[in-house]
Protein backbone atom coordinates (compact mmCIF):
# COMPACT_ATOMS: atom_id res chain seq x y z
CA UNK A 1 0.00 0.00 0.00
CA UNK A 2 2.76 2.37 0.88
CA UNK A 3 4.50 1.82 -2.29
CA UNK A 4 1.58 2.44 -4.24
CA UNK A 5 0.87 5.95 -2.55
CA UNK A 6 4.81 6.41 -2.85
CA UNK A 7 4.16 5.74 -6.69
CA UNK A 8 0.67 7.65 -6.89
CA UNK A 9 2.42 10.48 -5.72
CA UNK A 10 5.51 10.66 -8.39
CA UNK A 11 3.02 10.41 -10.78
CA UNK A 12 1.07 13.53 -9.78
CA UNK A 13 4.46 15.25 -9.01
CA UNK A 14 5.38 14.39 -12.68
CA UNK A 15 1.69 15.35 -14.39
CA UNK A 16 2.14 18.98 -12.25
CA UNK A 17 5.89 19.40 -13.36
CA UNK A 18 4.79 18.71 -17.10
CA UNK A 19 1.97 21.00 -17.25
CA UNK A 20 3.31 23.63 -15.20
CA UNK A 21 6.22 23.87 -17.94
CA UNK A 22 4.30 23.37 -21.01
CA UNK A 23 2.11 26.04 -19.96
CA UNK A 24 5.22 28.66 -19.16
CA UNK A 25 6.08 27.39 -22.51
CA UNK A 26 2.70 27.88 -24.51
CA UNK A 27 2.39 31.11 -22.58
CA UNK A 28 5.92 32.28 -23.93
CA UNK A 29 5.24 31.71 -27.43
CA UNK A 30 2.06 33.50 -27.55
CA UNK A 31 3.87 36.33 -25.93
CA UNK A 32 6.83 36.20 -28.58
CA UNK A 33 4.28 36.23 -31.12
CA UNK A 34 1.86 38.93 -29.94
CA UNK A 35 3.62 40.85 -27.62
CA UNK A 36 1.53 42.46 -24.59
CA UNK A 37 0.76 45.51 -23.08
CA UNK A 38 2.30 45.76 -19.58
CA UNK A 39 -0.29 48.76 -18.23
CA UNK A 40 -3.08 50.18 -18.89
CA UNK A 41 -1.98 53.23 -20.94
CA UNK A 42 0.33 50.81 -23.41
CA UNK A 43 3.50 52.94 -21.78
CA UNK A 44 5.65 49.70 -20.96
CA UNK A 45 5.27 46.95 -23.61
CA UNK A 46 6.34 43.46 -24.65
CA UNK A 47 7.50 43.83 -28.01
CA UNK A 48 6.50 40.02 -29.94
CA UNK A 49 10.09 38.71 -30.94
CA UNK A 50 9.16 35.67 -32.19
CA UNK A 51 9.17 36.46 -36.25
CA UNK A 52 6.17 34.86 -38.27
CA UNK A 53 5.12 35.17 -41.96
CA UNK A 54 3.22 38.42 -43.00
CA UNK A 55 2.47 41.95 -41.25
CA UNK A 56 0.16 41.12 -38.68
CA UNK A 57 2.38 41.49 -35.66
CA UNK A 58 5.04 43.65 -34.58
CA UNK A 59 7.51 41.60 -34.02
CA UNK A 60 10.01 43.58 -36.75
CA UNK A 61 10.45 46.48 -34.12
CA UNK A 62 12.12 43.57 -31.66
CA UNK A 63 13.75 42.87 -34.62
CA UNK A 64 14.12 45.25 -37.27
CA UNK A 65 15.13 43.97 -40.77
CA UNK A 66 18.64 44.70 -42.59
CA UNK A 67 19.49 45.27 -46.11
CA UNK A 68 18.89 41.97 -46.70
CA UNK A 69 15.17 41.80 -46.19
CA UNK A 70 13.93 44.81 -45.49
CA UNK A 71 13.81 48.97 -47.75
CA UNK A 72 17.34 50.14 -47.85
CA UNK A 73 19.00 53.09 -48.38
CA UNK A 74 21.73 53.01 -51.40
CA UNK A 75 25.27 55.58 -51.11
CA UNK A 76 27.21 55.84 -53.86
CA UNK A 77 30.43 56.58 -53.07
CA UNK A 78 33.31 57.52 -55.47
CA UNK A 79 37.04 58.63 -55.46
CA UNK A 80 38.30 62.33 -54.41
CA UNK A 81 39.23 64.46 -57.65
CA UNK A 82 42.76 63.33 -55.76
CA UNK A 83 42.81 59.96 -55.54
CA UNK A 84 44.54 57.56 -57.97
CA UNK A 85 42.36 54.11 -59.79
CA UNK A 86 41.33 51.46 -56.99
CA UNK A 87 43.35 48.36 -56.52
CA UNK A 88 42.14 45.50 -55.91
CA UNK A 89 43.63 45.19 -52.47
CA UNK A 90 41.81 48.66 -52.03
CA UNK A 91 39.09 47.39 -52.60
CA UNK A 92 39.16 44.69 -50.68
CA UNK A 93 40.31 47.30 -47.33
CA UNK A 94 37.70 49.61 -48.16
CA UNK A 95 34.89 46.91 -48.03
CA UNK A 96 36.56 45.63 -44.66
CA UNK A 97 36.62 49.15 -43.29
CA UNK A 98 33.42 50.58 -43.68
CA UNK A 99 31.90 47.41 -43.02
CA UNK A 100 33.55 47.59 -39.08
CA UNK A 101 32.97 51.30 -39.09
CA UNK A 102 28.93 50.67 -39.34
CA UNK A 103 28.80 47.69 -37.24
CA UNK A 104 30.62 49.94 -34.46
CA UNK A 105 27.64 52.34 -35.12
CA UNK A 106 25.27 49.45 -34.42
CA UNK A 107 23.99 49.33 -37.76
CA UNK A 108 23.85 45.65 -39.08
CA UNK A 109 23.09 44.16 -43.11
CA UNK A 110 25.25 46.74 -44.42
CA UNK A 111 26.18 45.57 -47.87
CA UNK A 112 29.37 47.64 -48.83
CA UNK A 113 30.66 46.38 -52.30
CA UNK A 114 32.99 48.07 -55.12
CA UNK A 115 32.74 48.42 -58.77
CA UNK A 116 35.17 48.51 -61.51
CA UNK A 117 34.60 51.97 -62.18
CA UNK A 118 36.28 53.42 -59.06
CA UNK A 119 32.76 53.55 -57.09
CA UNK A 120 31.62 52.01 -54.08
CA UNK A 121 28.03 51.28 -53.43
CA UNK A 122 27.03 51.44 -49.81
CA UNK A 123 23.52 49.74 -48.99
CA UNK A 124 21.98 50.03 -45.44
CA UNK A 125 18.74 49.25 -43.92
CA UNK A 126 16.45 52.68 -44.45
CA UNK A 127 17.08 55.61 -42.46
CA UNK A 128 19.38 53.62 -40.36
CA UNK A 129 21.98 57.16 -41.11
CA UNK A 130 21.60 60.47 -42.10
CA UNK A 131 23.77 61.63 -44.90
CA UNK A 132 25.70 63.61 -42.56
CA UNK A 133 26.85 60.29 -40.93
CA UNK A 134 27.52 58.66 -44.10
CA UNK A 135 29.90 61.56 -44.80
CA UNK A 136 31.15 61.19 -41.69
CA UNK A 137 32.03 57.28 -41.59
CA UNK A 138 33.40 58.11 -45.71
CA UNK A 139 36.10 60.02 -44.30
CA UNK A 140 39.49 58.69 -44.50
CA UNK A 141 40.42 59.17 -41.22
CA UNK A 142 43.69 59.38 -40.83
CA UNK A 143 44.90 60.80 -37.31
CA UNK A 144 48.03 62.45 -36.27
CA UNK A 145 49.55 63.70 -33.21
CA UNK A 146 51.62 66.86 -33.54
CA UNK A 147 53.42 69.52 -30.82
CA UNK A 148 53.08 73.04 -30.57
CA UNK A 149 54.50 73.96 -34.00
CA UNK A 150 52.47 71.20 -35.94
CA UNK A 151 55.28 68.61 -35.67
CA UNK A 152 53.58 65.11 -36.33
CA UNK A 153 55.85 62.62 -34.09
CA UNK A 154 52.88 59.85 -34.30
CA UNK A 155 49.85 58.51 -36.48
CA UNK A 156 46.89 56.72 -35.83
CA UNK A 157 48.34 53.43 -37.44
CA UNK A 158 50.02 52.31 -34.27
CA UNK A 159 46.17 52.79 -32.41
CA UNK A 160 45.41 49.24 -31.13
CA UNK A 161 42.14 49.75 -29.80
CA UNK A 162 39.83 53.42 -28.36
CA UNK A 163 36.93 53.81 -26.71
CA UNK A 164 35.63 57.06 -24.96
CA UNK A 165 34.47 57.65 -21.19
CA UNK A 166 32.61 60.23 -19.29
CA UNK A 167 35.10 63.33 -18.15
CA UNK A 168 32.28 65.09 -15.72
CA UNK A 169 29.27 63.79 -14.16
CA UNK A 170 26.76 65.91 -16.34
CA UNK A 171 28.10 63.82 -19.59
CA UNK A 172 28.54 66.91 -21.25
CA UNK A 173 31.90 66.27 -21.77
CA UNK A 174 34.05 62.92 -22.75
CA UNK A 175 37.29 61.73 -23.04
CA UNK A 176 38.64 59.91 -25.97
CA UNK A 177 40.82 57.19 -25.22
CA UNK A 178 43.29 54.90 -26.78
CA UNK A 179 45.67 52.41 -26.46
CA UNK A 180 49.02 51.67 -28.54
CA UNK A 181 51.49 49.52 -29.82
CA UNK A 182 54.20 48.66 -28.77
CA UNK A 183 56.39 50.84 -30.70
CA UNK A 184 53.43 53.28 -30.57
CA UNK A 185 53.78 53.33 -26.82
CA UNK A 186 57.97 53.57 -26.89
CA UNK A 187 57.12 56.96 -29.35
CA UNK A 188 54.48 58.31 -27.68
CA UNK A 189 56.23 57.99 -24.31
CA UNK A 190 59.49 59.75 -25.42
CA UNK A 191 57.14 62.50 -26.63
CA UNK A 192 55.11 63.47 -23.92
CA UNK A 193 58.19 63.52 -22.05
CA UNK A 194 59.95 66.11 -23.68
CA UNK A 195 56.48 67.98 -24.26
CA UNK A 196 55.54 68.21 -20.40
CA UNK A 197 53.82 71.78 -19.43
CA UNK A 198 53.58 71.81 -23.76
CA UNK A 199 50.29 71.26 -25.63
CA UNK A 200 50.30 68.51 -28.00
CA UNK A 201 47.77 68.69 -31.07
CA UNK A 202 45.22 65.82 -32.37
CA UNK A 203 44.43 66.14 -35.78
CA UNK A 204 41.99 64.26 -38.18
CA UNK A 205 42.69 64.07 -41.93
CA UNK A 206 44.55 67.08 -41.28
CA UNK A 207 42.23 69.18 -39.22
CA UNK A 208 42.71 69.70 -35.79
CA UNK A 209 40.08 68.22 -33.56
CA UNK A 210 41.36 69.47 -30.06
CA UNK A 211 44.94 70.54 -28.20
CA UNK A 212 45.63 69.21 -25.07
CA UNK A 213 47.99 70.03 -22.38
CA UNK A 214 50.61 67.46 -20.93
CA UNK A 215 50.72 67.51 -17.49
CA UNK A 216 53.45 64.33 -17.23
CA UNK A 217 54.84 62.27 -19.65
CA UNK A 218 52.37 59.61 -20.66
CA UNK A 219 53.84 56.07 -20.60
CA UNK A 220 50.81 53.72 -20.42
CA UNK A 221 50.64 53.24 -23.52
CA UNK A 222 47.67 55.31 -24.33
CA UNK A 223 45.89 58.60 -23.19
CA UNK A 224 42.49 60.02 -22.38
CA UNK A 225 42.00 63.37 -24.19
CA UNK A 226 39.41 65.55 -22.65
CA UNK A 227 37.29 67.98 -24.72
CA UNK A 228 34.91 66.16 -26.96
CA UNK A 229 30.94 65.94 -26.68
CA UNK A 230 29.57 62.47 -26.78
CA UNK A 231 29.16 62.24 -30.40
CA UNK A 232 32.58 63.89 -31.49
CA UNK A 233 34.09 61.26 -28.85
CA UNK A 234 31.74 58.08 -30.04
CA UNK A 235 32.33 58.94 -34.22
CA UNK A 236 36.50 59.72 -33.55
CA UNK A 237 36.56 56.35 -31.40
CA UNK A 238 34.92 54.23 -34.28
CA UNK A 239 37.24 55.54 -36.79
CA UNK A 240 40.01 55.06 -34.81
CA UNK A 241 38.88 51.42 -34.35
CA UNK A 242 38.86 50.64 -38.03
CA UNK A 243 41.59 52.24 -39.59
CA UNK A 244 41.98 54.46 -41.64
CA UNK A 245 40.91 54.24 -45.12
CA UNK A 246 43.32 53.86 -48.38
CA UNK A 247 41.33 56.59 -50.25
CA UNK A 248 39.41 59.62 -50.04
CA UNK A 249 36.16 59.12 -50.78
CA UNK A 250 33.17 61.65 -51.21
CA UNK A 251 29.41 60.52 -51.56
CA UNK A 252 27.40 61.76 -54.38
CA UNK A 253 23.79 61.06 -53.62
CA UNK A 254 21.90 58.59 -51.46
CA UNK A 255 18.09 56.71 -52.73
CA UNK A 256 15.75 54.17 -51.78
CA UNK A 257 16.47 50.70 -52.50
CA UNK A 258 14.51 47.23 -52.46
CA UNK A 259 15.59 44.84 -49.96
CA UNK A 260 18.91 42.98 -51.34
CA UNK A 261 17.33 39.75 -51.40
CA UNK A 262 13.86 40.95 -53.26
CA UNK A 263 10.87 42.35 -52.16
CA UNK A 264 9.47 39.17 -50.78
CA UNK A 265 12.23 36.99 -49.35
CA UNK A 266 11.95 37.57 -45.46
CA UNK A 267 8.11 36.28 -45.30
CA UNK A 268 9.60 33.19 -47.69
CA UNK A 269 12.71 32.61 -45.51
CA UNK A 270 10.48 32.66 -42.69
CA UNK A 271 8.41 30.74 -43.74
CA UNK A 272 10.62 27.85 -44.85
CA UNK A 273 12.15 27.80 -41.30
CA UNK A 274 8.81 27.14 -39.72
CA UNK A 275 7.77 24.49 -42.43
CA UNK A 276 11.41 22.71 -42.13
CA UNK A 277 11.52 23.01 -38.50
CA UNK A 278 7.65 21.44 -38.13
CA UNK A 279 8.76 19.15 -40.58
CA UNK A 280 11.70 17.86 -38.06
CA UNK A 281 9.42 18.17 -35.10
CA UNK A 282 6.92 15.84 -36.81
CA UNK A 283 9.75 13.07 -37.92
CA UNK A 284 10.89 12.68 -34.16
CA UNK A 285 7.15 12.04 -33.04
CA UNK A 286 6.37 9.62 -35.65
CA UNK A 287 9.61 7.91 -35.18
CA UNK A 288 9.94 8.04 -31.32
CA UNK A 289 5.98 8.54 -30.13
CA UNK A 290 6.31 10.42 -26.73
CA UNK A 291 10.15 11.20 -26.48
CA UNK A 292 9.88 12.79 -29.96
CA UNK A 293 6.85 15.26 -28.51
CA UNK A 294 9.03 15.73 -26.03
CA UNK A 295 12.52 16.22 -28.39
CA UNK A 296 9.62 18.68 -30.78
CA UNK A 297 8.58 20.96 -27.16
CA UNK A 298 12.20 21.37 -26.78
CA UNK A 299 13.51 22.14 -29.79
CA UNK A 300 10.65 24.85 -30.01
CA UNK A 301 12.54 26.13 -26.86
CA UNK A 302 15.24 26.31 -28.78
CA UNK A 303 13.69 28.41 -31.46
CA UNK A 304 11.85 30.21 -28.83
CA UNK A 305 14.77 31.56 -27.03
CA UNK A 306 17.17 31.82 -30.22
CA UNK A 307 14.91 34.78 -31.07
CA UNK A 308 14.72 36.34 -27.68
CA UNK A 309 18.76 36.71 -27.61
CA UNK A 310 18.68 37.83 -31.10
CA UNK A 311 16.28 40.45 -30.26
CA UNK A 312 18.26 41.06 -26.96
CA UNK A 313 21.33 41.50 -28.65
CA UNK A 314 19.78 43.94 -31.43
CA UNK A 315 21.06 41.77 -33.73
CA UNK A 316 17.92 42.51 -36.26
CA UNK A 317 16.92 40.29 -39.29
CA UNK A 318 20.03 39.64 -41.69
CA UNK A 319 20.65 36.63 -43.98
CA UNK A 320 23.85 36.28 -41.22
CA UNK A 321 21.58 36.04 -37.85
CA UNK A 322 19.19 33.89 -39.81
CA UNK A 323 22.16 31.66 -40.76
CA UNK A 324 22.88 31.70 -36.83
CA UNK A 325 19.51 30.50 -35.56
CA UNK A 326 19.38 28.22 -38.42
CA UNK A 327 22.58 26.39 -37.26
CA UNK A 328 22.11 26.00 -33.47
CA UNK A 329 18.81 24.22 -34.48
CA UNK A 330 20.70 22.10 -36.85
CA UNK A 331 23.44 21.09 -33.87
CA UNK A 332 20.25 20.60 -31.42
CA UNK A 333 18.00 18.49 -33.54
CA UNK A 334 21.37 16.26 -34.42
CA UNK A 335 22.43 16.33 -30.94
CA UNK A 336 18.89 15.29 -29.66
CA UNK A 337 18.47 12.38 -33.28
CA UNK A 338 21.97 11.17 -31.50
CA UNK A 339 20.60 10.64 -28.32
CA UNK A 340 17.51 8.95 -29.82
CA UNK A 341 19.47 6.47 -31.38
CA UNK A 342 21.21 5.06 -28.97
CA UNK A 343 18.38 4.99 -26.54
CA UNK A 344 16.26 3.12 -28.99
CA UNK A 345 18.54 0.74 -29.54
CA UNK A 346 18.56 -0.31 -25.80
CA UNK A 347 14.73 -0.02 -25.82
CA UNK A 348 14.65 -2.40 -29.07
CA UNK A 349 16.57 -4.73 -26.70
CA UNK A 350 14.04 -4.54 -23.90
CA UNK A 351 15.85 -2.44 -21.32
CA UNK A 352 14.24 0.13 -19.16
CA UNK A 353 13.75 3.69 -20.36
CA UNK A 354 14.98 5.06 -17.82
CA UNK A 355 18.09 3.13 -17.89
CA UNK A 356 18.35 3.65 -21.33
CA UNK A 357 18.06 7.17 -21.74
CA UNK A 358 21.00 7.38 -18.72
CA UNK A 359 23.28 5.63 -20.67
CA UNK A 360 22.64 7.45 -24.42
CA UNK A 361 23.54 10.61 -22.35
CA UNK A 362 26.85 8.82 -21.28
CA UNK A 363 27.58 7.04 -24.29
CA UNK A 364 26.15 7.70 -28.13
CA UNK A 365 25.12 10.99 -26.61
CA UNK A 366 28.09 12.13 -26.19
CA UNK A 367 28.72 13.02 -29.83
CA UNK A 368 25.96 15.34 -29.55
CA UNK A 369 27.90 17.05 -26.44
CA UNK A 370 31.42 16.97 -28.33
CA UNK A 371 29.69 18.97 -31.28
CA UNK A 372 28.17 21.60 -29.48
CA UNK A 373 31.73 22.01 -27.36
CA UNK A 374 34.07 22.25 -29.87
CA UNK A 375 31.29 24.34 -32.32
CA UNK A 376 31.14 26.51 -29.20
CA UNK A 377 34.86 26.90 -29.09
CA UNK A 378 35.65 27.78 -32.63
CA UNK A 379 33.32 30.41 -32.33
CA UNK A 380 34.67 31.93 -29.35
CA UNK A 381 38.24 31.65 -31.55
CA UNK A 382 36.46 33.54 -34.34
CA UNK A 383 35.02 36.31 -31.98
CA UNK A 384 38.18 37.15 -30.86
CA UNK A 385 39.69 37.30 -33.72
CA UNK A 386 37.04 38.87 -36.42
CA UNK A 387 34.91 41.68 -35.09
CA UNK A 388 33.57 42.03 -38.50
CA UNK A 389 30.17 40.31 -40.23
CA UNK A 390 31.81 36.72 -39.17
CA UNK A 391 32.33 37.75 -35.68
CA UNK A 392 28.32 38.77 -35.88
CA UNK A 393 27.43 35.77 -36.86
CA UNK A 394 29.84 33.33 -34.57
CA UNK A 395 28.44 35.46 -31.43
CA UNK A 396 24.86 34.99 -32.56
CA UNK A 397 26.14 31.30 -33.46
CA UNK A 398 27.53 30.79 -29.68
CA UNK A 399 24.65 31.90 -28.09
CA UNK A 400 22.56 29.18 -29.83
CA UNK A 401 25.29 26.83 -28.66
CA UNK A 402 24.64 27.83 -25.42
CA UNK A 403 21.05 27.33 -25.68
CA UNK A 404 21.59 24.00 -26.74
CA UNK A 405 23.40 22.74 -23.84
CA UNK A 406 20.88 23.93 -21.26
CA UNK A 407 17.82 22.47 -23.79
CA UNK A 408 19.44 19.44 -24.75
CA UNK A 409 21.82 18.39 -21.97
CA UNK A 410 19.42 19.45 -19.08
CA UNK A 411 15.42 20.12 -19.97
CA UNK A 412 15.33 17.50 -22.11
CA UNK A 413 16.45 14.80 -19.57
CA UNK A 414 14.07 16.21 -16.80
CA UNK A 415 11.22 16.17 -19.15
CA UNK A 416 11.86 12.88 -20.40
CA UNK A 417 12.63 11.40 -16.80
CA UNK A 418 8.90 13.01 -16.11
CA UNK A 419 7.42 11.63 -19.09
CA UNK A 420 8.59 7.98 -17.98
CA UNK A 421 7.26 8.74 -14.69
CA UNK A 422 4.00 9.81 -15.40
CA UNK A 423 3.17 7.37 -18.43
CA UNK A 424 5.02 4.32 -17.61
CA UNK A 425 8.77 2.71 -18.67
CA UNK A 426 6.87 0.50 -21.84
CA UNK A 427 8.86 0.76 -24.26
CA UNK A 428 6.31 0.75 -27.45
CA UNK A 429 5.69 4.37 -25.93
CA UNK A 430 8.86 5.93 -27.24
CA UNK A 431 9.59 3.58 -30.40
CA UNK A 432 8.78 2.05 -33.38
CA UNK A 433 9.00 -1.75 -34.50
CA UNK A 434 9.39 -4.63 -32.67
CA UNK A 435 11.05 -4.81 -29.46
CA UNK A 436 13.63 -7.96 -28.40
CA UNK A 437 12.71 -9.36 -24.96
CA UNK A 438 15.51 -8.45 -22.44
CA UNK A 439 18.27 -11.06 -21.72
CA UNK A 440 18.41 -12.62 -18.45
Amino acid sequence: MANSKIEVNKKAIAALTLVVLLLLTVVAGVLGVTGKKLDSMGLYKLLPWIPTPGEQYEWKSALPPGADFGETQVARLTLSDDAAELSQENRGEIIRILSKRFSTLGVTGVSVTAGEDNSVTVTLPKDALTQENIDLLTQKGVFEFADEEGNVFLTGEHITRANLSPADQTGSSWFLAFELDEEGKKIFADKTTEMVNHQMIVKRDGVELVSAGISEPLTQGGASIPGFTFDQAFQNAALMNSGALPVNLKSENSEAGAPLLGENALNKVVAALWIALAVVCLMFIVKYRLAGFVAAWCLALVALLSWLFMALTKSGITLSSLLAVVFSLMVASFAIAILFKGMAEDLGRGRAAKQALKDSFSGAGRTGLDLMAASLSLALILIIMDTGVIGGFMQLFAIGLLIDLVVVQLALRLLLNQVFTLFGENNSLYITGKIKEAKA
